[in-house]
């Protein structure tokens, strides 16, 4: 049975139609130095989207599902960037210093960079402001993009991710849309504020995360998985253990991942349910003492079923908005880094999934942090966000 869901899978993911551009895209913005210029990066990353998108829509006639999703995410960013843009457009016009400083910036990236996407996009929102538009307006006509920049292919990718995800959404359901109200997918959280999140330790890389975390005394969610800290006696190895308490001492969520990454979907017997979701739940309470209310499906993966069984044991399951796709072998810790920057502005905020089963993120985190921050991102556990 195993074999033929997976083999169903298989199919439907080879069967959605491809966008260009779905590989690896290194497309770092060039509105990244200050609390301004971020505000301008999430105005100019929400009209990429929405131009990137509606040429895909304009181009598409083969999949309504994938027009109206996409049409559903355009409408989201064009109600970000009406709501940005008179906050920008009132700063402008507040008075003769903070229309300078901006037209230093416009001066400033014109010399800098040239005539690439974004300063087409700030050049058109200058026009804007100059014009005195208090509502802004898309004309695609005037909006014409360069498609091989790579913040262009970045949301081509982007939108063949979604593209995928929706398509086999009714038979494995994923992070595009939550299923009952115990699902959070990260657009419930405040504007900007962000939480970080690993699955599928703790391993050896999960001491040089929480060292940085503590450095730079950030609060983070791990989702834990069984087969990483319980021995083949049910019982919770001593390294693990360690690890595990100085998440608890450093104030750290501890959610669960299930106990072998199996996928929940596939499973059919109670006795499965129960070692999956109850047996790792229940030995962190009985030795460390430790009681968690948050779940992680393995991919996200679960359905109506799969999600009462789930809410037996937690009261919430966690999916993500912001995928750094550091399982990538194709993408590098540049790559990571950059591309959870941009959806963070794009989004304006989220729930970050990562892993610490690898280093590329841990490579990078610190000044990944850093960057945010002097964005004036802030970083939560999921207990302080989730409402």
């Amino acid at each position: 049975m195993k074999k033929i869901l997976f083999i169903i899978f298989c199919i439907l993911l080879l069967s959605v139609p491809k966008i260009e551009a779905a590989g690896p895209v290194y497309a770092p913005s060039i509105f990244a130095d200050n609390y301004l210029e971020s505000q301008i990066r999430t105005l100019v990353e929400n009209l990429l989207f929405i131009k990137v998108s509606n040429d895909i829509i304009e181009n598409r006639e083969d999949n309504q599902a994938i027009i109206d999703y996409l049409q559903k995410k355009q409408d989201y960013s064009q109600e970000l960037l009406n709501e940005k843009y008179q906050k920008l457009y009132s700063y402008y016009h507040s008075s003769e210093s903070n229309e300078a400083e901006i037209q230093r910036i416009f001066e400033g990236k014109r010399k800098e960079h040239g005539f690439d996407n974004e300063f087409r996009l700030f050049n058109y929102l200058i026009n804007q402001f100059e014009s005195g538009v208090e509502k802004l307006t898309l004309d695609f006509k005037i909006l014409e993009l360069d498609k091989q920049e790579p913040n262009y292919k970045f949301y081509l990718s982007l939108a063949s991710e979604l593209t995928r995800l929706i398509k086999i959404f009714p038979t494995y359901p994923n992070q595009i849309r939550n299923l009952n109200d115990s699902e959070h997918l990260g657009f419930s959280l405040n504007e900007r504020e962000l939480v970080l999140t690993f699955d599928d330790g703790p391993t050896n890389v999960t001491p040089k995360l929480l060292d940085i975390l503590a450095e730079q005394e950030i609060k983070a969610s791990f989702f834990l998985l069984g087969m990483r800290f319980i021995d083949d006696d049910f019982s919770i190895n001593d390294e693990a253990k360690e690890t595990i308490m100085r998440m608890k001492e450093l104030g750290m969520d501890i959610g669960l991942h299930s106990f072998t990454h199996d996928n929940l979907v596939e499973l059919n017997q109670a006795e499965d349910f129960k070692y999956q979701l109850k047996k790792p739940k229940k030995l962190l309470e009985s030795e460390l003492g430790i009681e968690t209310k948050l779940f992680r499906a393995p991919y996200g993966s679960r359905n109506a079923e799969v999600l009462a069984e789930i809410n037996k044991y937690y009261d919430y399951h966690i999916l993500w908005n912001i995928d750094s796709q550091d399982w990538n072998q194709d993408f590098d810790s540049k790559v990571i880094k950059e591309r959870i920057i941009r959806l963070a502005h794009f989004y304006n905020g989220g729930i970050v999934l990562a892993h610490d089963t690898n280093y590329k993120l841990a490579e990078t985190l610190e000044e990944l942090i850093i960057r945010l921050e002097k964005n004036s991102f802030s970083f939560h556990s999921l207990e302080e966000t989730i409402k």
